[in-house]
């Protein structure tokens, strides 16, 4: 501070003026250039001067770590050999990437440094990104920090600047302003759109995606591009799912995308032809050794330790590096980096058997001030702000300032960050998880809790940004009233996300909070808030068919009984129906749906009367009641908006109603012979879902495209739409329609005369439909195989399977194309030898008998001209 003064003192012309010491600090960040004697009253009145003149948009983390000082790369001139012949298939055009994985400490970042400040890797532009160990439950974390890369904003910057910049950005690069939306939309800055605001959720994801893949692209056009993502083994899905698109959108731009992973994380890019992994192994002995030989100096007592500490560190550079310090820090060794010696003869060097108990060796030899403000860094996370970092320490921020520059001495920090806050970011992973392991129960409890009240109110803007953390941070804390309204707000999010997986690990832990509370109404109207999420979220994570579903809107149907609550009991109603009608039990789910009828009669609530008629057309379509179903759904068609129903798939059933009432309509009129309006309807569903990219949504209408495909035994077609769905569910991770998707893909092959591999496929189709509860359609999907193992001439196996489907079908009540059923079964009877002819003809009359009373006349049809 004094400095400071003296410099401002002393100034003749208005410019920022800095030492020499605070100019290398900032290499990277700041553009300098020196001053003279002339600039100051009485000459410089410190050493060296620098005028600032400008900041550097593009700087990044590898300048920061050139200018702390890093010891000499040693080893690994193949691999590095290997990364600049890449960049220069980048350069000619060839866009690539190149996985770095190798195990914790074994040197990835370093060689991806020592690559980006290689001659190689100039006149290039440079962003670099990573995951953190919390990241991994975020959805779309790493894609938010990769466009605040690509645009160098701040967390810190307000709306008004951080929207300049997108602005600014979309100019230079002559975007269409299309992509703006999604841009402000990523940075948590809402869009003054109209047409946005009336998107799902999932349609904003697909923009934001597309808007950066779009920017990446322009951007390696004006420039070659380097693109870091570091510790990818903690990436969230989403994110994930950005990368694997942007390997093959890249595969002809002038992008390097350079990722590093641990052994451990599994991807599916190997068979890309632009996709190249390096894997890290130890430094061999003599690389090792070498290593040491520049860290301890050429001091003869010293020597004797490099093939003891290249030992017992097994070439990992971490540990080589912090056993080091270690021998430094208890006084074994004395002088500084390149040149110590050895105070006594090291014979007995007891290295810890990991390197976690080397840092926490290091952690108990500092001072207790220096330890405490370590350990409460740790709490906070990998990148530390200093001014978060001295709230809740207790501390004024210039003191913090002090006790943080003698942890970055001391090698556990390092400065990140100076504008527009200053950061410091812990030297490796493992570094913060030994200091935050290191405090007791009581401790953590505290720092968390004062960590929440810090970004509550210090940072309030970023609290929706970051409510996965704060949930961490509320448990962490045993704030339980905060805990279970972050974790619900995180499990909100992942649903409007199609994350439902991660959904669902938020709800779990919510629950068990919960589930620790004295009873109250209090408590039981945040658990039946809980029970409604938990059941649409397991809808798609597993089925609607699953027992999951139904013990969470049990359990939401009791608490409303609890709470006298009959407005959230229809939601409730409407859940358990739609496990009984998935689930094989529609005369339970047609008295739910009675039920909820008589309850709702005088509403006027266009979006639970579509729910009602939801419950209906679906159930009445697998009892074989087509008419009503239809009936139902066309009620519904009518009363649907998109812009204002559409959020009723998140309340409900975990699908857009508007889609799935199209679908049902269309399957419904195919089979009393209106063909047109079956195309039509199924068509429109189509549009529909993929207007409103909702993935579930999106799957259902595949589903119907391939369903209808099947009605018409067109297999091209069927094939087609199944692929889709499969694929979609594939990604979202959604197994109900995912193994439908199968069976109706494997009764495609088999009529495309690849019979025993369609077979095969149906039958598994079968099982995993069964695996997630459901017998949606089931006991047709069984006549059909029959049908497919009777034309392969296995007839035994065909009766078998149709005698399944009909005790299935006279069971639940499913009695969806049962005329299709007994149809089959008199096909495959009238071929055999001893065939019982009367038998055959009364099940050809029984089968013209069941179509004709459901109002079904193609299947009519079928049966009396078979």
């Amino acid at each position: 501070m004094r400095t400071a003064r003296r410099l401002a003192q002393t100034l003749r012309r208005h410019a920022i003026a800095c030492t020499g010491r605070m100019k290398d600090a900032l290499v990277g960040y700041v553009t300098a250039e020196a001053m003279s004697d002339a600039d100051f009253a009485g000459g410089r009145p410190v050493g060296n001067c620098y005028e600032i003149l400008g900041q550097n948009k593009v700087s990044s983390r590898w300048q920061l770590r050139r200018a702390r000082g890093l010891t000499l790369f040693t080893g690994r001139m193949q691999e590095l050999r290997y990364l600049n012949d890449v960049w220069q298939r980048v350069r000619a055009g060839t866009g690539q990437c190149v996985g770095v994985v190798g195990d914790a400490g074994i040197g990835k970042s370093r060689l991806v440094y020592e690559f980006l400040v290689s001659a190689a890797a100039t006149e290039c532009r440079i962003v670099e990104i990573g995951a953190l160990e919390s990241d991994a439950l975020s959805s779309f974390h790493i894609v938010k920090k990769l466009l605040r890369a690509i645009l160098c904003i701040e967390d810190s910057v307000d709306a008004a600047a951080a929207s300049g910049k997108v602005a600014a950005l979309i100019a230079s690069l002559g975007v269409d302003s299309s992509v703006r939306s999604p841009l402000l939309f990523a940075l948590d800055i809402p869009p003054d759109d109209r047409e946005w605001a009336s998107l799902p959720a999932s349609e904003h994801v697909r923009r934001v995606r597309n808007a950066i893949s779009i920017l990446l692209v322009l951007i390696a056009k004006t420039k070659p591009l380097i693109v870091v993502v570091e510790d990818l083994h903690w990436i969230d899905a989403e994110s994930e799912a950005l990368l694997d698109r942007l390997i093959d959108g890249i595969a002809t731009q002038r992008v390097l995308l350079l990722m590093t992973f641990r052994p451990d994380y599994n991807h599916a890019w190997g068979s890309r032809r632009n996709y190249n992994q390096l894997r890290l192994d130890p430094l061999p002995r003599p690389e090792a050794e070498a290593l040491l030989e520049v860290l301890l100096g050429d001091n003869s007592s010293v020597r004797a330790s490099v093939k003891l500490i290249a030992e017992r560190t097994d070439g990992v550079p971490l540990f080589i590096e912090e056993t080091v310090q270690a021998l430094a820090q208890s006084g074994t060794l004395t002088g500084s980096l390149g040149d110590y010696a050895a105070v006594s003869e090291i014979t007995g060097l007891r290295v810890p058997a990991t390197i976690q108990s080397v840092i926490a060796a290091r952690i108990d030899r500092l001072a207790a001030s220096e330890r405490w403000l370590l350990q409460n860094a740790a709490i906070i996370g990998r990148d530390v702000s200093l001014k978060i970092l001295a709230s809740i320490a207790g501390l004024d921020e210039e003191t913090a300032a002090e006790g943080v520059l003698k942890l970055q001495g001391a090698g556990f920090l390092y400065e990140s960050q100076l504008f527009p806050v200053q950061i410091f970011t812990f030297k490796h992973a493992l570094v913060q998880k030994v200091a935050y392991d290191s405090l007791v129960h009581a401790d953590r409890k505290l720092l968390h809790s004062r960590l929440i009240d810090s970004l509550e109110t210090v940072f309030p803007h970023l609290i929706d940004d970051h409510v996965e953390k704060l949930s961490e941070h509320a448990t962490s804390a045993e704030r339980w009233d905060k805990a279970e309204n972050y974790l619900l707000r995180s499990a909100r999010r992942a649903l409007q996300r199609s994350s439902h997986n991660i959904g669902l690990s938020f709800l779990n832990r919510g629950l068990e909070i919960l589930g620790k509370r004295p009873k109250s109404a209090d408590r039981d109207r945040v658990e039946l808030e809980y029970q409604k999420l938990d059941g649409v979220d397991w809808m798609a994570a597993k089925g609607w068919g699953a027992e999951e579903v139904l013990t969470a809107y049990k359990r939401a149907e009791d608490l409303c009984t609890e709470l006298a609550d009959e407005t959230e009991r229809f939601i409730a109603l409407r859940g358990r129906a739609q496990y009984y009608m998935i689930s094989g039990q529609p005369r339970a789910a047609q008295t739910i749906s009675l039920r909820c009828a008589e309850m709702t009669k005088h509403l006027e609530d266009t979006g639970v009367a579509i729910e009602t008629h939801h419950m209906f057309w679906t159930n009445n379509f697998f009892m074989g009641e087509c008419a009503a179903a239809e009936r139902h759904a066309e009620e519904a068609i009518e009363l649907y908006d998109p812009d204002r129903h559409h959020a009723l798939t998140y309340q409900f059933s975990g699908h857009d109603p508007g889609v799935c009432s199209q679908c049902i309509s269309g399957l419904a009129a195919w089979q009393r012979g209106a063909l047109d309006r079956a195309s039509e309807r199924c068509q429109g569903a189509l549009a529909l879902a993929e207007r409103l990219a909702h993935p579930l949504t999106m799957a259902l209408a595949y589903w119907a495209m391939s369903y209808l495909g099947m009605f018409r035994r067109e297999p091209e077609a069927t094939l087609a739409w199944a692929t889709k769905e499969i694929a979609v569910c594939d990604e979202y991770l959604l197994p109900l329609l995912r193994s439908q998707g199968e069976f109706q893909a494997g009764w495609a092959l088999a009529q495309l005369r690849d019979v025993q591999a369609g077979i095969a496929q149906m039958e598994h189709g079968v099982q995993a439909i069964r695996a997630t509860g459901a017998e949606m359609g089931l006991p047709y999907f069984l006549g059909l195989l029959a049908e497919t193992l009777a034309d392969a001439g296995q007839k035994d196996r065909a009766l078998d399977t149709l005698e399944q489907a009909t005790t299935s079908a006279m069971e639940n009540g499913t009695h969806f194309l049962l005329s299709e059923i007994v149809r089959t079964k008199a096909e495959v009877l009238a071929q055999q030898r001893d065939r019982n002819s009367k038998e055959i003809e009364a099940l050809f009359r029984s089968a013209i008998d069941i179509a004709t009373k459901q109002n079904a006349p193609l299947p009519a049809l079928r049966a009396a001209t078979s």
